[in-house]
């Protein structure tokens, strides 16, 4: 039992360790698509309402980087909560969505991606739940078709 809670812990400070860059590069690869839609020349790190409270490009730079570090450090250690084997789907399911969703409108809001209004948390809302649906939707069916094959060779 002891070593198995070892594990765990192992296996969630690795996922952590992994997720800080990653969300890091994950922010920047979107800035550059962002910038490449916008297609003026320039290259737009931040949003311009962050560069306005933060007082820089750097500082805006600077807090959006740590902001996306601790954003893909929660992803990837929210991957640990599919490992808990007594929880059924449906928990696993909430539990990893409030998670994220979570990360995404707290880190979101601090980084002004999207208006500081009912609307624009409504639109985050809409957004993030529809790309969660269909990320679960596409790893369900996998995973289900998985089983079926399973299911075949031991018939």
């Amino acid at each position: 039992m002891e070593n198995q809670k070892n594990s765990q812990f192992s296996f969630l400070v690795q996922s952590i360790v992994i997720g800080l860059p990653a969300g890091i590069g994950t922010a920047s690869l979107i800035s550059l698509i962002i910038s490449y839609i916008i297609h003026d020349g320039g290259y737009h790190p931040v949003h311009p309402a962050l560069t306005a409270v933060s007082g820089s490009v750097l500082n805006a730079v600077l807090l959006q980087s740590s902001v996306s570090a601790i954003i893909g450090a929660v992803f990837s250690a929210a991957q640990t909560i599919w490992n808990q084997e007594s929880w059924n789907l449906t928990q696993q399911t909430l539990l990893d969505f409030a998670v994220r969703f979570t990360a995404i409108l707290t880190g979101g809001w601090m980084c002004r991606w999207y208006p500081h209004t009912a609307a624009g948390i409504l639109r985050m809302t809409v957004i993030f739940s529809a790309v969660y649906f269909v990320i679960w939707l596409v790893q369900w069916l996998i995973n289900y078709h998985r089983v079926q094959q399973i299911n075949q060779i031991l018939r």
